[in-house]
């Protein structure tokens, strides 16, 4: 795999990985980064095994403060070396075993679901949850989510996120806060802050009940395809700004490297996002493609493999499997996506254009059929 790590460890940068390489359970050290600190798949909360270098080391601990650990040994130690450091926060995943099948089971010896640092444990017990305006009424027209499925309860307000869950995960983010606080120090310490540019992004998240689901983060809905991007780099980027482009995250690995002034190797499907965050006007893509296979790691959601096309204010889901099932919507009129178009005239009228959208974006990006 061409990671934009490659360019930049033969261009003499010292690249370091830290935390969840979630590719399945391997952590073996991969090319192109010249420190290597990571878990196998979900990793554990607390007394994580890392893969240092190629070697399993157990550290006792809590894990986000264990990676960040890592990260601040490396920062300090770059010697006036160019550095990137990829970290990957097993925050804010629960504390499970994920098998190669995709099931998973609980951590030997520790607590299951989501665990926080002991010192931020029920810090929100008392919070109020605020919730999307998506986040319990019943679910219609979504004919692929009403299915009845064996095993699988029907969807109700048993079936989304409970205020616990969501509590526990906001507890957890308080030690990636913290993380974050200790690395911005340590690169101040060194001298490198002015010039280090810093990226945040996050995974995409579970619903908190929006159409009455909780885990399912696979679908085509906005709570779960849109993710944050946060870049603090003052000599290129203004504070404050926010442009309202379509970004992506295959966006990254071209970004990074313009920054780095290192030539990539290979050709992208993403751009460099260094125009738009210097806030020029440049000509920019005006839809996105958004893709899912099927797989068995969340019941409900079984054969709901799909392609989509999200444009600026229509999206359009295509199911591979479930023929007479797909779901348009306007997210101009209906931003929390509680009206399906199909079958409507409206949706009658915006449908051959998103779908020859639709096309030309897997045609772009090279979409094979499934047999």
């Amino acid at each position: 795999m061409q990671t934009f790590a490659l360019p930049l460890a033969a261009a003499g940068w010292r690249t370091g990985f830290f935390g969840k390489w979630h590719m399945g359970n391997d952590d073996s050290p991969r090319p192109g980064f010249t420190r290597w600190v990571a878990m196998r798949g979900q990793g554990e909360a607390s007394d994580p095994q890392f893969n240092i270098d190629g070697t399993r080391v157990h550290q006792r601990g809590y894990v986000t403060d264990l990676l960040t650990d890592h990260v601040v040994d490396f920062v300090r130690g770059s010697g006036g070396q160019p550095f990137m450091v990829f970290l990957a926060h097993k925050a804010l995943h629960p504390n499970v075993v994920q098998r190669d099948d995709g099931s998973t089971g609980a951590v030997a010896g520790q607590p299951e679901g989501f665990v926080p640092a002991p010192r931020h444990q029920g810090r929100y017990a008392n919070a109020v949850v605020p919730r999307r305006p998506n986040a319990g009424p019943p679910v219609a027209g979504k004919p692929a989510l009403l299915r009845a499925i064996d095993g699988v309860a029907p969807l109700g307000p048993g079936t989304a996120t409970p205020d616990q869950d969501v509590r526990a995960r906001l507890e957890m983010l308080l030690a990636v806060d913290e993380s974050l606080a200790r690395i911005v120090q340590a690169l101040e310490e060194s001298g490198e802050l002015a010039r280090t540019a810093i990226l945040l992004v996050s995974d995409h998240g579970y619903f908190y009940g929006e159409h009455q689901l909780n885990e399912e983060r696979r679908l085509a809905y906005e709570e779960t395809i849109r993710i944050p991007l946060i870049v603090r780099y003052p000599p290129r980027v203004a504070a404050g700004a926010t442009p309202v482009a379509m970004v992506q995250t295959i966006d990254l690995a071209p970004t990074i490297l313009e920054l780095a002034r290192v030539a990539d190797p290979v050709e992208r499907q993403g751009r460099s996002l260094l125009p738009l965050l210097g806030g020029d006007e440049v000509p920019w893509r005006q839809s996105i493609l958004v893709e899912y296979r099927s797989d068995t790691v969340f019941p409900r959601i079984r054969d709901m493999g799909y392609q989509a096309v999200r444009t600026a204010r229509h999206k359009y889901i295509h199911y591979l499997e479930l023929p007479g099932m797909d779901e348009l919507y306007d997210l101009e009129a209906d931003p929390y996506e509680m009206s399906n178009l199909i079958g409507t005239p409206q949706g009658q009228a915006l449908l051959p254009a998103l779908q020859a959208e639709l096309a030309r974006l897997q045609q772009r990006s090279g979409y094979v059929s499934p047999p």
